[in-house]
Order: C-alpha cells, then sequence, then structure tokens
C-alpha cells in the first residue's frame, strides 16, 4: 500500500488535537511566536502533519488559524483511507471501541492512529513536543 504524499526530508511529525491544544494552551502564540513559526515552517517543509478529522474536530480558533495558515500540514482522508478501514477492521475483530460513538470529543482519534500506521511506510514515531523541538534544534 502506498500513499501519493510529498514528504520532505528529516525527520516526520503527526500531531493530534490535545497535542496542539495543550501546547497552545502551555506555550501561547503571542508569547512564543518563534517555536509557532518554527512549526510553520515544519510544515511549509511537509515534515509536520496532523489528520483531516483532526482540523474537523478542533474548535480552538487560534488552531484553527494555524491549519488555515498551513493547509497542507492537513492530510486528507482519503490518503488514510485503507489504513483507517484496516485499522477499524482489527478492531472491530478483537471487540475494541477506538471512540464512544456518543462522544463528540476524540472523534479524531482512529484518523490520528491511522496517520500513526504510515509510520509502517514513512518512519513516524511518537516523540513528546518538547523531544520535537529538541531534535529540531529549535531554542528560544
Amino acid at each position: 500500500m502506498q500513499l501519493e504524499l510529498t514528504l520532505g526530508d528529516g525527520p516526520l511529525y503527526s500531531l493530534d488535537t490535545s497535542a496542539l491544544i495543550d501546547v497552545k494552551d502551555l506555550y501561547p502564540i503571542e508569547v512564543f511566536p518563534s517555536m509557532w513559526q518554527f512549526i510553520g515552517r515544519l510544515a511549509e517543509a511537509k515534515r509536520v502533519f496532523v489528520a483531516e478529522a483532526v482540523k474537523d474536530e478542533c474548535y480552538d480558533d487560534e488552531i484553527i488559524e494555524i491549519l488555515k495558515t498551513y493547509p497542507n500540514m492537513i492530510i486528507d482522508f482519503g490518503l488514510l483511507q485503507a489504513h483507517f478501514a484496516a485499522l477499524m477492521a482489527e478492531a472491530e475483530k478483537n471487540q475494541l471501541l477506538l471512540v464512544n460513538p456518543s462522544a463528540v470529543r476524540n472523534a479524531a482519534d482512529p484518523h490520528v492512529i491511522a496517520v500513526a500506521l504510515v509510520s509502517d511506510f514513512y518512519g513516524l514515531e511518537h516523540v513528546s513536543w518538547l523531544d520535537l523541538l529538541r531534535r529540531e534544534g529549535f531554542s528560544v
């Protein structure tokens, strides 16, 4: 299974809604603009991504504005569809509930997991926000 996704050189990062909101709360854009500009440069370099469902799940105006500013950060669901279908089939087979059907929050989680499944092809790994900044050599 090969995705039609253009990627930048270097490590790749996938973010979920809570990561974006938590980081925005800890490092407000107006206090740490250079960090957010740095993340923007990673987005422009096609090295940081969010699943399309993250954009749909997010109700934070500042995060929505960031996603609008860097639209190439958003991975279209069509590119993840096969991974998503495999994930949902595996969950059903093992009687796992990935999302509470009556909950509004966390609806994007299976999509985020599907992005993570892409790691089989593109080498994504789980790292903390601070580790991302350290790996990329960011400092204030």
